[in-house]
């Protein structure tokens, strides 16, 4: 192992040098040597990125085309350890290749290759914060470990992106279960002051108080991050400590100055996807601010014109962001799901539609789209094809709450077509279920 070490510092020579080369073979070397070697597999990562960034990035279309090919060869390849080489290799000229990195933390998880499989995961995680696959394998593999907090927290996002997603579900509860035990500590409590302490005799509440951090604490935490980035302003590593300056800026609500820091991020890691999905993120932040600003002095009449101004501002920005961030993944349904959102509440009704037909297809987002379908086409007044999405989504419904959002809607569309006792009986389902859901109880009185 001490050889290995040994190796690395020679990589990290080499990385000084702009010698990427010599780097990368080292580094890739090491990380196949001992997969679980996570500082090798981060330093190839960006040693790969370094070199492109001079060299180029593969083209949109070699990227698709070879990708392709590659994870072809990986499906027809069962040991672990040819998968991984597999993947490396490829990866070494196209480093930001989603679907291969998704594949190689796969093979390294076969492997039982636990450290490396994480490393990996939270790569495709830094270029695509919403990938489900690789967030719902973390917190497979952080439950291996044993880090019962981290796993928790991955199925939490996971459920939050899909909540469809029935494993997820269920393999949250057991987490959670499992995590209550830990945390009580009952097994081994001998006195109740035993299941009130920690181990160094220091009390859960007391600890809990350090949790969530002052302004003063948060303002003295960046001003250490930007210090250690200052130190060192060229070093593309200090992009991490920008991102979480950034994230307290944001949740301090200085929206302009987590957006002035991540673009800082963005000039010393310009192929991490993620920094400009959270600028992006933050901008509709800051419209929301605006808007609910206006709607407070608008007193909540949605017809004034300041709040119409303030809510066509956001929308139209919410669509632009989502149009760029399909046309750099066009093949994640999740961006697209979340542009025919955006075309849906900014009125564009076909747009929509057409956003919907396309993620209709995909198992985990199937349900929420044949529902927009039908609040599509009942916008359109085309009532009968709304009603058909809704009993088609129906019949997929995985919760209660799910049966009575889609028999409401559903309901709806039947009223407007004048099928008046299909629509009571919709929404007697619904108060069999839960009598006080919205105004069920009322639509049914006023139909008689």
């Amino acid at each position: 192992m001490a050889d290995v070490e040994k190796l690395f510092e020679k990589g990290s020579e080499a990385f000084n040098k702009k010698n990427w080369d010599y780097a990368i073979e080292i580094f890739k070397s090491i990380a196949l040597m001992d997969p679980n070697h996570v500082k090798a597999r981060q330093a190839l990562r960006m040693t790969c990125i370094q070199k492109c960034q001079i060299a180029g990035f593969p083209g949109k279309m070699s990227s698709s085309i070879y990708g392709s090919k590659t994870l072809a060869q990986v499906g027809m390849t069962k040991p672990a350890d040819k998968r991984i080489q597999i993947t490396q290799d490829y990866l070494v000229g196209d480093p930001v290749h989603i679907g291969v990195r998704l594949a190689l933390g796969s093979a390294l998880r076969d492997g039982n290759y636990v450290d490396g499989a994480i490393t990996e995961f939270e790569h495709v995680i830094a270029s695509d914060a919403n990938n489900t696959s690789a967030m719902k394998s973390l917190g497979d593999l952080w439950q291996k470990k044993g880090d019962i907090k981290k796993a928790i927290d991955f199925y939490s996002r996971t459920q939050q992106l899909d909540p469809s997603d029935r494993d997820v579900t269920s393999g949250l509860k057991n987490l959670m279960a499992l995590g209550a035990i830990k945390e009580s500590n009952m097994e081994n409590a001998k006195t109740f002051r035993d299941t009130i302490k920690d181990k160094d005799g220091s009390s859960r509440a007391e600890q809990d108080k350090h949790l969530v951090k002052t302004s003063a604490e948060m303002d003295d935490d960046i001003a250490k991050l930007l210090a250690l980035v200052a130190a060192d302003p060229g070093n593309p590593v200090q992009a991490k400590n920008l991102k979480k300056a950034a994230d307290m800026q944001r949740r301090k609500k200085d929206l302009d100055g987590a957006i002035a820091t991540l673009e800082r991020a963005r000039v010393l890691d310009p192929a991490d996807g993620t920094l400009k999905m959270k600028i992006g993120e933050i901008r509709i932040e800051k419209l929301d601010v605006k808007l609910q600003a206006a709607k407070a002095a608008a007193g909540g009449d949605v017809n004034d014109p300041n709040f119409k101004a303030a809510y066509a501002e956001k929308v139209k920005y919410q669509i632009e962001e989502c149009q760029r961030r399909v046309k750099d993944f066009p093949t994640d349904m999740s961006l697209k799901f979340e542009l025919g959102k955006a075309y849906y509440m900014g009125g564009m009704i076909d747009p929509a539609v057409g956003e919907f037909q396309q993620t209709v297809k995909d198992p985990k987002r199937k349900i929420d789209s044949m529902s927009f379908l039908g609040k599509c086409f009942h916008r359109k007044k085309i009532y009968d094809l709304a009603a058909t999405q809704y009993t088609k989504a129906l019949e997929l419904a995985p919760t209660s709450d799910w049966e009575m959002a889609l028999r409401y809607d559903l309901a709806e569309s039947y009223k407007a077509q004048g099928k008046i006792e299909d629509a009571k009986a919709e929404l007697k389902k619904i108060m069999n279920i839960d009598i006080s859901y919205k105004d069920a109880s009322k639509k049914l009185e006023e139909l008689g």
